[in-house]
């Protein structure tokens, strides 16, 4: 969350890799889902990396226009893939910081 913020604020285009459990799914129609992902427990520093420190979940959107540039080719893959993430299942999503409706939050927008 805080990375994507910075990136945002920046209006930094990198590309952003996040690894983690999708907690919750919400599609809208066939072209649009929103995931939220908590990303893989991070090591905590100072315990020896015994530990592990859980970060807030982070809200991430797939949109068909956006998934691998938009190419038509790569649409039957947006209809699979998108299916079958579903809350419990771990995903690594490729993508660029995009604006949200609260203007303190930002949402990864995932390319793949």
């Amino acid at each position: 969350g805080d990375v994507l913020r910075g990136l945002l604020a920046r209006k930094d285009e990198t590309a952003v890799a996040l690894d983690g459990m999708v907690t919750k799914r919400r599609a809208i129609g066939r072209h649009l889902v929103f995931l939220d992902v908590a990303p893989r427990p991070l090591p905590r520093l100072g315990d020896g990396g015994c530990g592990e420190e859980t970060a807030a979940p982070v809200q991430a959107i797939l949109r068909r226009d956006v998934w691998h540039g938009g190419n038509n080719e790569t649409s039957c893959g947006f209809d699979a893939y998108h299916k079958i993430l579903q809350p419990g299942c771990h995903a690594r999503l490729v993508g660029s910081a995009g604006p949200s409706r609260d203007s303190d939050e930002a949402i990864l927008f995932a390319r793949s």
